[in-house]
């Protein structure tokens, strides 16, 4: 199971048997040290970055909306 990070130091959640895993932690874990742990480890990055994800979604809403009034308005 993939480890999951919490508010301690990657470096005492992460040992030899994590090695290749997915690494999921919130935005708290950016930085040179989970960085130099996940090559130590060989894990795949996929801690959480906030600000692309309200970009993404920001953008998705923006587009059904949109398009919900490019369909109501005739304009396809």
């Amino acid at each position: 199971m993939p480890p999951f990070m919490n508010s301690k130091p990657v470096k005492e959640l992460v040992d030899e048997n994590d090695r290749g895993e997915d690494l999921f932690a919130d935005s708290a874990y950016i930085g040179k040290r989970v960085k130099r742990v996940m090559r130590k480890f060989e894990m795949k990055d996929k801690v959480i970055k906030r600000n692309a994800a309200y970009n993404t979604l920001t953008n998705l809403v923006y587009n059904l909306c949109r398009y919900e009034q490019v369909l109501r308005l005739g304009m396809n």
